[in-house]
């Protein structure tokens, strides 16, 4: 999906949500993602390495835990507080919550551009997996 003229993300205050049930593990993976090249992207996806991960800018944070479960939806919400500069990612399911937190997560970012939901803006690949139903 694109939207076309995007959010602006850059030196604010922001909360994305989204649900997610996975089928697909150990690929880059992007939810949202904003910009036109490597040093002026936002975005939010799973790496690889199954952690989800959050671009602004030329900086990068990964979870502390991965998620890997594909047979259940969770909640995943991503916060960035500007003022104090912690940025927080929260994973929930049905039974359990678990949070990141970087106290410390600044960059310099210039927000702008469409905004893409479910591949990389930059490299148009990266794209998630989406669960298909089947009648």
């Amino acid at each position: 999906m694109e939207i076309a003229n995007g959010f602006d993300f850059a030196s604010r205050d922001f909360t994305v949500e989204f649900y997610a049930k996975r089928n697909q593990l150990g690929s880059a993976q992007t939810i949202i993602s904003q910009g036109v090249n490597a040093s002026n992207t936002f975005s939010i996806g799973f790496n690889p390495t199954n952690n989800v991960e959050v671009k602004i800018g030329t900086q990068t944070y990964s979870s502390t835990f991965s998620s890997t479960d594909t047979n259940f939806w969770h909640h995943y919400t991503v916060t960035y507080a500007n003022d104090s500069l912690t940025l927080e990612i929260t994973d929930r399911d049905a039974s359990t919550t678990r949070t990141s937190t970087n106290n410390n997560f600044f960059s310099a970012y210039n927000s702008g551009g469409k905004t893409y939901v479910g591949k990389n803006s930059v490299s148009n690949s990266a794209f998630f997996q989406w669960v298909q139903f089947i009648n």
